[in-house]
C-alpha cells in the first residue's frame, strides 16, 4: 500500500466496535507508520491475529499495548532549558 493510501484511512471514521484492524489501520490509529508496524509485528511486539493470509491487530490488544508502554509522570523532576545567549554580529 502506498503513502497515499495510508493518509487516506481517518482512524475516527473507523467504527467503535470494529474489533481487528488492517496494519494499515493500526498504523494510523497509533500515529505510526505502517512500515514501522510491520516491523514491531516482525519482532513479536504486538499483538496480531493471522487469518488465512492476513494480519490483523486487535483493538483491544491494542489499547492494552498502548496502557503497557504508557510511562508514569516523573514527580519532582525539574526541567531546565539553557539558552545561550545571541552573538552581536561586528561589521
Amino acid at each position: 500500500m502506498d503513502a497515499q493510501t495510508e493518509s487516506a484511512i481517518d482512524w475516527r471514521t473507523l467504527p467503535p466496535d470494529k474489533l481487528l484492524l488492517s496494519v494499515t489501520e493500526a498504523a494510523t490509529v497509533l500515529g505510526l507508520g505502517a512500515t514501522t508496524v510491520r516491523g514491531m509485528i516482525a519482532r513479536r511486539e504486538l499483538p496480531i491475529v493471522r487469518i488465512r493470509d492476513r494480519v490483523l491487530l486487535p483493538m483491544d490488544a491494542l489499547r492494552e499495548w498502548v496502557q503497557q508502554q504508557t510511562e508514569p509522570p516523573q514527580s519532582g523532576v525539574a526541567v531546565t532549558v539553557a539558552v545561550s545567549p545571541r552573538r552581536r554580529r561586528r561589521g
